[in-house]
């Protein structure tokens, strides 16, 4: 009846919500050291930047061997990490996530998606200390 009433999706898996929880605290991290810089808000809406945390959080499911069964549940579980990572930043998760899915095929949205996949990946695997893609893009001005 009212949209305000409505409860936002959630992963039906255990296991998914604490990867994505987790993934968004990692992301947290580089966060907080970007929001210092004045153009904070404008790179957040960048292609490259949704790019990246949808590479990211993919990566993060990916690595755990997540079982999702279709494209829906893959964008539940993406609006799930963006809830766990933007709350504090963005008026509506929803709609910056569907903006975001909807730049597939856009050159900087997929060099981000692929640098975020890349970065969380060498992290995993220890070939990085920390995944630092973020401030660079951040404090590059």
């Amino acid at each position: 009846m009212f949209g305000f009433l409505k409860k936002k999706p959630t992963p039906q898996n255990q296991q998914i919500r604490e990867t994505l929880s987790r993934t968004a605290t990692i992301l947290e991290f580089n966060l907080m050291l970007c929001r210092s810089v004045s153009s904070y808000k404008a790179k957040l809406s960048s292609d490259f930047v949704r790019g990246y945390f949808i590479g990211f959080l993919d990566a993060s499911l990916q690595y755990s061997n997540a079982p999702l069964r279709d494209d829906e549940e893959f964008f539940i579980c993406m609006l799930y990490g963006h809830e766990a990572l933007l709350r504090k930043d963005i008026g509506s998760t929803d709609e910056y996530t569907r903006a975001s899915m909807q730049l597939q095929g856009v050159e900087g949205f997929d060099k981000g998606q692929a640098a975020g996949g890349r970065d969380y990946f060498d992290f995993m695997n220890n070939q990085i200390k920390s995944p630092t893609t973020l401030l660079q893009i951040f404090r590059d001005q």
